[in-house]
């Protein structure tokens, strides 16, 4: 008699057992996805910082003012592009590179200004942020005349953030 009541009540846990885990697993994804990342005020305010940032550069990068487009980089800064790669180990090398780089033989004769269509934030870790870039260049008649991609990697270091990478994705 005692061996029948312990399989019973046996059976009985093991079915409590696996209601709760049944339970505890539809509730689950419930308890994941319901919660906000505790530091969302922090990211956003860093996203917005970023993209400030690489706004201010394009700026810098459409008036050709190599001074200003140096301060946004950290050094050594690697560029990859489906023509090559090149390192600049400091600011004169960035400076030397962009004069090439804007020029009117490489972004042609027709350049004006440029436009960020869309900034993806993609981050690695706190101190480190990938901003996955799509931008438009306009002609001086207000015509597209490029589209383009970029990921601009970030670091934050003492002295706010900088680029370190500037990756050109290939249409």
């Amino acid at each position: 008699r005692q061996i029948v009541i312990f399989i019973i009540l046996e059976i009985i846990n093991h079915k409590l057992f696996k209601m709760k885990n049944i339970i505890f697993l539809i509730l689950l994804p419930l308890l994941v996805f319901s919660q906000q990342p505790r530091n969302m005020k922090g990211v956003k305010k860093a996203d917005a910082r970023i993209i400030d940032l690489l706004e201010n550069y394009g700026k810098a990068y459409e008036y050709e003012d190599f001074e200003s487009i140096a301060s946004y980089f950290d050094y050594p800064t690697t560029f990859k592009a489906p023509i090559g790669n090149t390192i600049l180990k400091d600011k004169e090398e960035l400076i030397k590179f962009y004069k090439v780089a804007r020029s009117a033989e490489v972004v042609g004769d027709d350049y004006w200004y440029s436009l960020y269509k869309k900034i993806k934030p993609i981050w690695i870790n706190k101190d480190l942020c990938i901003m996955d870039a799509f931008y438009n260049r306009y002609g001086k008649k207000y015509n597209l005349v490029h589209e383009g991609r970029a990921l601009y990697m970030f670091r934050k270091t003492e002295n706010g953030w900088k680029i370190f990478d500037v990756t050109i994705v290939p249409n």
